[in-house]
């Protein structure tokens, strides 16, 4: 019934909704949305797109190309005030491509209508939806890393080796986007490819015509990512250019880069964790599609082999690879979450056991119990009051139209239900429709009170107004944090200077130096930690919360 065009339409409008909804109702969060959009706000202005700035110093984790694509928004729009909104617009549109091949290539491999239900699958993913909302390089590499695998698949399945060539151009992409991963992750998948040609086709795949436009696709990336490379060798200097290849790349590999963070040596049952909560509401499915495999490959045809094989080998061993370095991340299984998704897609797109239907009532149920919570939450949240920071007493008590979208999303979630106990509805659909209003209400009630809490912007323009404009090209800055670089530069276009060492800021307090004559200092346990010298705090500010760490303190020199 899903296939009518009806159903397809209103899944296309669905998965539009859980992708937009949300990106322009709340401002910059930590971690890592401030650095980068503060890295891409440079890019517009100054119109560098080799080396990536922070706040003026050169910050070289990535290459550039997503940061690229957020600074084009920028000049488009021609407003620094809303960067927030804009960057998560483009951090939807790599979205939205990644559904888009998703789809393609499910309907290749797993007939015409898993496409349809692969995206909708995928959309609806925990892990899908929580970082295509954020502000990361990792939703360019997801998409060209998508594309690339549909262009392999193409090859692979419709005997057309000239899409080497956009295969080759979208691994480029990829390689820009985040480095060497992205090649890396794409050969996985192309490795599955070819043991399952291999194993269960031919070997016309790698005669003279694939191999020479296979040759023609790595010499378009070989020149397409050697050209950014060669630029950005020949604009750095030589502790840069070691930051960028041997430690963000090498260092994160072996644990040696300790300053990035994120250490997990032994934590082997990382990913798989990972797997299993980035692939919720469709685990179940995915996990009876893993035991379907096992208990049914043998009596499988050669070309459900093939396909099966492909899949487990792009799924399982992006999985191993990715643990095997000491560095981990949540983020960094975003890429391969697709070939999870089509698994789960494989069974659910043609299931209706008693099983299925318990399992989709019991989430229908989840949907319909959080939809009440954010509806009624301004009358329930009223008697624990004392246990709610002050600031937020009249967010959370104040019904608005987050309470109209949540309660329009039970309706319709009751609605499901009722269709899908009439059999009139599938259980992918029945979930799917439940699981959009779910996210509806969530980024319209929760998620606009966290942002009560961790936006930065109204506390980092409390200290900011209280620092005269004028003083400002006098104030140096020392151990500043990523996140306060940032802020300080897109909140009041202010680039704070930072000292190397605490003499420098002993020096200006004595009245040594004769470039500056105050310094604002962060991340200390203790201003007596850095300043020997007497001293006057003329301002002190929490925009990250109230621990001391996390302050700001303007300091200058006190006559002895």
């Amino acid at each position: 019934m899903e296939n009518h065009r009806y159903y397809t339409i209103i899944v296309l409008i669905l998965i539009g909704l859980v992708c937009f909804i949300g990106i322009f109702d709340r401002d910059l969060w930590t971690p890592d949305e401030p650095r980068v959009a503060a890295k891409s706000l440079e890019i517009a202005e100054t119109g560098n797109w080799i080396v990536l700035h922070l706040a003026g110093q050169p910050f070289v984790e990535k290459p550039p190309l997503y940061h690229a694509s957020v600074a084009a928004a920028i000049r488009l729009t021609g407003d620094r005030s809303h960067i927030a909104g804009t960057a998560r617009f483009v951090t939807a549109l790599w979205g939205i491509g990644v559904l888009l091949f998703a789809g393609l290539t499910a309907r290749r491999l797993l007939g015409q209508n898993a496409g349809l239900v692969t995206a909708a699958v995928l959309a609806t993913m925990v892990g899908f939806v929580e970082n295509f909302h954020w502000i990361r390089p990792d939703a360019a590499l997801s998409f060209f890393v998508m594309a690339c695998v549909w262009c392999l698949v193409e090859i692979f399945y419709t005997d057309r080796p000239v899409l080497y060539l956009p295969a080759g151009l979208f691994a480029a992409g990829a390689f820009l986007s985040k480095g060497f991963i992205g090649p890396v992750l794409i050969g996985t998948a192309f490795s599955g490819l070819i043991a399952a040609s291999f194993m269960y086709q031919t070997t016309k795949h790698f005669r003279p015509r694939h191999l020479i436009w296979l040759i023609a696709g790595l010499l378009l990336f070989g020149a397409i990512s050697g050209t950014w490379v060669g630029m950005f060798r020949a604009r750095v200097d030589e502790a840069t250019w070691n930051e960028w290849l041997v430690t963000n790349h090498f260092g994160r590999f072996t644990g040696e880069a300790v300053h990035k963070g994120h250490l997990e040596p032994r934590n082997y049952d990382y990913y798989l964790i990972t797997a299993l909560m980035y692939s919720f509401p469709w685990t179940f499915f995915l996990l009876v599609r893993m035991y379907q495999i096992v208990k049914r490959f043998r009596v499988s045809s050669p070309e459900a082999k093939k396909t099966t094989l492909f899949l487990l080998i792009w799924a399982i061993g992006t999985l191993v690879l990715l643990t095997i370095p000491v560095t981990k991340r949540d983020i960094y299984f975003l890429p391969v979450l697709p070939a999870y998704a089509m698994l789960a897609a494989d069974y659910i797109k043609n299931s209706n056991t008693r099983w299925v239907r318990h399992y989709t009532g019991w989430i229908a149920g989840l949907c319909v119990t959080l939809l009440l919570v954010f509806t009624i939450s301004p009358w329930a949240a009223r008697p624990f009051l004392n246990k709610i920071p002050a600031g937020l007493h009249a967010a959370v008590t104040q019904p608005g139209p987050g309470q109209i979208i949540s309660i329009t999303g039970t309706i319709v979630c009751f609605f499901a239900i009722v269709r899908f106990r009439q059999q009139r509805i599938t259980p992918f659909f029945c979930i799917f429709l439940c699981m959009a209003m779910l996210y509806t209400g969530l980024f319209s009630v929760p998620m606009n009170l966290i942002d009560q809490h961790k936006n930065l912007r109204i506390s980092t323009n409390d200290f900011l107004s209280q620092i005269p404009v004028e003083e400002r090209p006098k104030i140096a800055g020392w151990n500043f944090s990523q996140t306060m670089l940032a802020s300080f530069y897109i909140y009041a276009d202010w680039k704070v200077p930072q000292l190397e060492s605490e003499d420098d800021v002993n020096r200006i307090l004595t009245g040594a130096d004769t470039e500056y004559n105050s310094v604002i200092l962060n991340q200390i346990h203790a201003i007596s930690d850095v300043v020997n010298e007497p001293f006057e705090l003329l301002l002190e500010g929490y925009p990250r919360g109230t621990r001391t760490f996390r302050g700001l303190f303007w300091i200058k020199g006190k006559s002895k």
